[in-house]
């Protein structure tokens, strides 16, 4: 789960909170994105359950499985990426500018 949190100088960033444990994932090298995806009809993979962040300590199959409520019978896999590799990948996905980024960041920490 996304949500955001406030320091005690005012900045705000983003956390993310284990879906199994509710616990806060302060370190993203400890947890995975993990999802379900099924075959498609044309023969590449098709997420079908939107990622979750899930702190590696509580990353069972079993307990995924009952999370997502996984289907075999049509199919569904659970798929799982190290979190700080799926959120670099995100980034750069979504042609993330870390250069413009941190110019703003420096902006913003002025005001």
């Amino acid at each position: 789960m996304i949500g955001v949190k406030s320091n005690l100088t005012g900045l705000v960033s983003p956390t993310l909170t284990c879906a199994i444990s509710g616990e806060e994932i302060d370190d993203f090298s400890k947890a995975n994105a993990e999802w379900v995806e099924v075959l498609g009809l044309d023969g590449q993979y098709i997420t079908v359950r939107e990622p979750v962040a899930v702190l590696k300590k509580f990353s069972f199959k079993h307990q995924l499985a009952s999370l997502f409520n996984l289907n075999k019978d049509i199919g569904e896999k659970l798929r799982w990426q190290p979190l700080d590799v799926f959120l670099i990948q995100l980034c750069l996905g979504g042609k993330l500018d870390y250069e413009e980024a941190l110019r703003k960041a420096e902006l913003l920490s002025r005001v």
